[in-house]
Order: structure tokens, then sequence, then C-alpha cells
């Protein structure tokens, strides 16, 4: 009843179902857990005490591995695991935290809380070995098959939206993701002050990525979308510019309190910012029509595809550049790229200025190159 009443709170915060489905698969294995080891953490929480830092290492290793063969779960499905659980046990201990009144008990059940997070978050760093798997971008062809598909014109037959302004929306939204490397998160947060596309040829044309606390920032949605990168500059390639240009000005004001609100993606049914699941089903709706997508196709494989088109791109920059410099000059570039941090003190080697204008310019090259072959097509 207990997990019942967590995953009504996740599914009025937004959540979709399969993404709930998900999140049960991850505590089940924590349930498995526990029972494992006769841990009986309801009565342990009620009382507020805590896990203890043995205990959560223990369910790191647990968590680490399959429960069939014993063999290492990759990266990725390690850290979901790792994350909803801490999720789901802050929730419990907070719910029996918040029937106490006595001062002295409640600040005694913070401390005791503050520890197990401390110690949660002490192994979700800790070193795990499963195998991350490689994040692969689309393929050439399917590059085609996608562009084609996303395409707004009103008699192109391979996109399924029928208006005009979804259709755009979509557009665009995605040609952020694919050409500008953001995150879901990242474009969703864009407002329309981020974006500079007034000026002539000369001006610099970008949109910018700002990391803000979209808790207090009047995210008007339950579930807020995440940015987990470093705020920077993404640069638009002419024909870039005019397409967003097109959108802002013609477009967006179609949409329902489009005035009112200043988010650049909005929802048709009520005129507010989309919420965080909308891109993953207008996916979804992509793949019905197009089924050689299936498995293929997602946010995140968009930014990966970016990041394919710009690897590549600097390869072909640097092709006679020595292979250590070379690295070091692309990994320095495509960190800024991604709003990543640096992995090394390779950053401190080029100036951030020098940087952010040589990414500027491969992202308006690699933009003018697909929107141009698009065209072509």
């Amino acid at each position: 009843m207990i997990s019942a009443s967590y995953f009504l709170q996740r599914y009025n915060n937004g959540l979709s179902l399969k993404t709930l489905e998900r999140e049960a698969k991850a505590l089940k294995k924590f349930y498995a857990f526990v029972i494992n080891r006769n841990i009986d953490f309801l009565t342990r929480f009620s009382k507020l005490e805590r896990l203890h830092i043995g205990e959560i290492e223990e369910l790191h290793a647990y968590l680490s591995t399959h429960s069939e063969t014993g063999e290492l779960v990759s990266q990725a499905t390690f850290q979901y695991y790792f994350s909803t659980t801490q999720r789901f046990i802050e929730f419990l201990f907070n719910f029996y935290q918040s029937h106490i009144t006595d001062p002295t008990k409640l600040q005694a059940s913070r401390i005791a809380l503050e520890g197990m997070i401390k110690g949660f978050e002490i192994n979700k760093h800790s070193p795990h070995n499963g195998k991350t798997t490689e994040r692969i971008g689309l393929t050439p062809e399917l590059q085609a098959l996608f562009f084609a598909a996303i395409d707004p014109s009103e008699e192109n037959d391979l996109n399924p939206f029928k208006s005009k302004r979804t259709r755009w929306r979509n557009y665009c939204l995605f040609l952020t993701l694919i050409l500008g490397g953001n995150r879901k998160g990242e474009t969703l947060g864009l407002r329309c002050r981020d974006f500079q596309l007034i000026g002539n040829t000369t001006t610099e044309k970008y949109f910018e990525i700002i990391k803000r606390d979209r808790t207090y920032d009047g995210y008007p949605r339950k579930e807020i979308p995440s940015v987990k990168t470093k705020g920077r500059k993404v640069a638009l390639s002419p024909e870039m510019a005019k397409i967003f240009e097109y959108y802002i000005t013609e477009i967006r004001p179609e949409f329902k309190d489009a005035k009112k609100n200043e988010y650049m993606f909005l929802s048709n049914r009520d005129g507010k910012p989309l919420h965080p699941n909308t891109p993953n089903l207008v996916i979804d709706e992509l793949l019905k029509h197009h089924p050689q997508l299936k498995g293929k196709l997602s946010p995140h494989i968009l930014r990966n595809t970016f990041h394919d088109l710009l690897n590549t791109s600097l390869d072909d920059k640097f092709e006679g550049m020595g292979p250590m410099h070379k690295q070091q000059i692309k990994s320095t570039m495509q960190e800024y790229a991604g709003g990543w941090s640096a992995g090394s003190n390779m950053v401190a080697h080029y100036p951030k200025g020098s940087i952010q204008a040589r990414v500027a310019e491969l992202q308006s090259k690699i933009q003018s190159k697909i929107l141009s072959e698009k065209t072509n097509d």
C-alpha cells in the first residue's frame, strides 16, 4: 500500500504509465533485496531509523547484478535502479517524518535522513564495473527518413500530424535536438528571449541554453524537465535561423495563450509549455507510421546523432593534425558542445571564447549541410 501511494503521487505529478512501470520494476528489485536480507524497512522508517551505510553498500552490490545470472548490469541500468530506489526511500521517510511534532525528534529524524541520503550519494558515484552501452545516433539512411518524416510541408504524406502548427512545432523542436545537440529538458525550457535571430547577415544568430531552476522559475507543469548540462550558446546557420524566425512570427502565435507564455514550444491542448513526456509521445506517433525507426529513435538518440555529425566534422576539420593534439582539441570542443564538464584539465589549454567560436562555426556548417541537402532532395 505504501508503494501504491508513492506511484499515485508520481502519476499525479504527470509521469506516464510507461515510466511508472519502469519504476515499479526497479522497486521490485529493492523489495527482493530487503526480503533477502530480512530488513523490515517499513517498521524501521516508522521509527525514523535509517538504513545503515553497510546496508546501502549491500544494496549497491545487489542492484549491480542480474538476479538470475549474477552478471553485471549496464551502468545506465544500475543508475536507474539506484536513483529510483533512493527517491522511493526518501518519500517513505518523509511520510513518516511528517507526523512528528516534537522538535527534538524532528531534528533527530532530519539528521538520520541526511545521513541516509549521504550514504546513497556516496554509493551512487562509487566505482561500478558494469558495461556502459555505447550510445549511437541514427545512420545516414535513417537520418534521411527522419528528416523526411518531420518535414512540415502540407503536402508531406510521411508526416503523421495533421495541423500545420503541430507539424512546425515538432519540426523546430526536433531540429534543436538533432542539429543543436540539446537534451530534451533543455529544449522544453527554451524561451523566446533565448533566441537571437535579428540582424544583418554578419550578426551572430543563436539560441542560448540557460540552466535555470525551473522549480522556482514558474514552469507550469507538475513534472518539470531537468537540465543536466551546463549553459551554452548554440549557433544557428542562416537556414536554421530563418526556420525559427518563421515559426516564432507565423506559427507560434496560433497556439492558445501564446502571448501569455514565453516558452518556445507550447501545447495544443492548453497553451502551456510542453509536458516532459510530449516529445516521446510525438516520437511514438512517428514510429507507428515508420516502423523502420522502431528501437532506433528517441530524444537522446537525436542528441547522439548530433555528436556523431560533430565528430565527423571535427575529423574533417583537423585531418592533417597529429593524433594526440587532434584528440585534445576534439575532446574540448565536444565537451563545450554537449554542455559537459571537462573530463580532464584539457579545457584550460584553450580559451572558452575560442572554443565557442570553433563550435559555433561547425554547428552552423552542419546545419547548413543537412538543411541544404534536404532542400535539394
